[in-house]
């Protein structure tokens, strides 16, 4: 009898100083979840921003109880779900600021240099996964510890648990979520663009905000965007038509006038720029061969443009004069007998007629550099290579002349003609350099432009032949010339890709060249009929031609 009356004093004893011990160490209300009060501690305490207990009821795994958790009687019991009221502390734990006697530990802790044995049923496995594999809702938030003010993304975070985690930088280290790989590497900082699309640099400048907007647009498009923003700007071949209007530039003075000049002015009906040249069609082309990892030897063509114009004048009273005779005042007209001003072939004409024609064509072959910028949005190269550029133009001119003899008596008609050819050749020899810049707005689709300049040895030629009723054999007079020619081109870009091989490319391309022999500017006014005439070489003149380009890329 007094054996049992000891024990159950020792159990009562041993009942209180548990209790003690977990009273002792109950923190403020709000201490452990700021839902259930404001935090009465101080930064530093022990209970600072603790995390906050599982709100989860039931099992956490074998071995724990169900429903209120048992601790001991009264007040610390956890009822319901598992959420513990304020002032309520589970046992055997330390009181703020109690200090341990050496070797001393509480019941229940782990000796220090204990190892422990087989992983207690309830207990998470190793690498942090739950009981069972099985995470309740929202754990993985809880887990993390959601802070005010942390950064989420807009339609889903791509961070893991939904909350950017300290010292995350951008683009640098991002990876792939379950099931994402490749161009759809998730970046939080990129707009769920991936890492590709922003490089690591991050997002937020407005150009590349504006480039965003943009984007979203031609998605609805969707070129064939394999390889992503970084694919690099190739090709294998290409070729285009093209559609170019050209200039007449300054290509002389009057030819014809209507009515003799006399001691006035002439009237001018018919000039050397009378022909209007017409748009014309052609075609450009290229292939490029590997140099290196980013290099190519590129050969290409652009040309067979054909520009044709003509103009005509018709007098029903042969009242159309020459400049060979300035305008019928030499040889001067005659009373008697009577003799209208001007020459037989060129003056009192019923006709005159005008047609011009230029061709244009040019053989490059070029190195070309290409490099991407880190954020793999520009794409650009340098080039340095040789060019040949030949420009050869014709030019007609002729009169017909047919009046009755204003002497009359019977004499016959005065008839006469005049046809003079003048061609001119350019052959262009020289260096240029270049290169491009190309923005991708979308995996599959640029926009860019490139410039191309170079200093060419002209070897500028002309030739004219004049055959007309008084003259008893032709007039043939050619001159030639040494002289710096100057080339410049300008092409505005687009390529959208089809597919794996083939691209869309269309653009706009503006070309300049100074420095060249044109046939209306050597068009030699002076008379061939009555005199030796200089031959007549002007190798200074200029064209600037421009039009739109569409063709297609291939790769292979």
């Amino acid at each position: 009898m007094k054996i049992q009356r000891a024990r159950l004093l020792l159990l009562l004893m041993s009942l209180v100083t548990s209790g003690g011990l977990a009273y002792g160490q109950t923190p403020p209300p709000g201490a452990l979840n700021p839902a259930l009060g404001p935090s009465q501690l101080p930064p530093g305490s022990p209970y600072y921003n603790m995390p906050s207990p599982s709100p989860y009821g039931g099992s956490m795994g074998p071995g724990m109880p169900t429903g209120a958790m048992a601790m001991s009687p009264g007040r610390y019991a956890i009822p319901g779900p598992g959420v513990m009221p304020p002032g309520a502390m589970p046992p055997n734990m330390m009181p703020p600021g109690a200090m341990m006697p050496p070797g001393a530990m509480p019941p229940g802790m782990m000796p220090p240099g204990a190892m422990m044995g087989p992983m207690p049923a309830g207990m998470m496995a190793p690498g942090g996964g739950m009981p069972g594999g099985i995470s309740p809702a929202a754990y993985e938030a809880m887990q993390m510890g959601a802070q005010a003010g942390a950064m989420a993304v807009p339609g889903g975070s791509p961070y893991p648990y939904g909350v950017m985690p300290v010292g995350y930088d951008g683009c640098q280290n991002c990876g792939p979520l379950p099931g994402q790989s490749g161009a759809e590497l998730a970046c939080g900082n990129c707009g769920g663009q991936g890492c590709n699309a922003c490089g690591g640099t991050g997002r937020g400048h407005g150009v590349d905000r504006g480039l965003d907007a943009l984007s979203r647009v031609l998605k609805i498009f969707k070129p064939y965007g394999e390889g992503g923003w970084c694919a690099p700007r190739w090709y294998d071949a290409h070729a285009e038509f093209i559609y170019m209007t050209r200039d007449e530039g300054n290509r002389g003075g009057g030819l014809v006038s209507d009515g003799p000049a006399g001691l006035g002015a002439p009237l001018i009906v018919l000039s050397s720029d009378s022909a209007d040249l017409d748009s014309a069609g052609g075609f450009k082309a290229g292939f490029a061969l590997h140099a290196g990892a980013s290099g190519a030897v590129e050969f290409s063509y652009f040309g067979a443009l054909n520009w044709a114009g003509a103009a005509r004048v018709e007098s029903p009273l042969d009242e159309l004069y020459h400049v060979f005779s300035d305008f019928g005042n030499n040889p001067p007209p005659q009373a008697v007998p009577i003799i209208r001003g001007g020459f037989t072939d060129t003056d009192s004409a019923q006709l005159a007629t005008l047609e011009y024609s230029s061709n244009f064509d040019t053989l490059e072959l070029d190195y070309r550099r290409r490099w991407v910028a880190p954020n793999c949005r520009f794409h650009g190269s340098w080039l340095i290579g040789a060019r040949y550029a030949k420009l050869d133009e014709q030019l007609v001119h002729t009169m017909v002349v047919d009046y009755p003899d204003p002497n009359g008596g019977g004499a016959p008609d005065i008839t006469g003609f005049l046809d003079a050819h003048v061609g001119t050749s350019n052959s262009m020899t020289g260096a240029q350099l270049g290169g491009d810049l190309w923005i991708t707005l979308l995996p599959g689709f640029r926009v860019g432009s490139e410039f191309k300049g170079g200093i060419y040895g002209n070897r500028a030629s002309q030739r004219t032949v004049i055959n007309a009723g008084q003259l008893a054999v032709p007039v043939i007079e050619e001159a030639n010339s040494d002289v710096v020619s100057f080339l410049l081109e300008l092409n505005i870009q687009s390529v959208w890709r089809l597919n794996e091989n083939w691209s869309i490319r269309k653009g706009y391309t503006l070309m300049f060249v100074d420095g060249l022999a044109l046939a209306p500017e050597n068009f030699n006014t002076n008379e061939p009929f009555t005199a030796a005439r200089v031959p007549l070489l002007v190798d200074d003149g200029s064209i600037f031609m421009h039009g739109f380009t569409v063709g297609l890329e291939w790769m292979w």
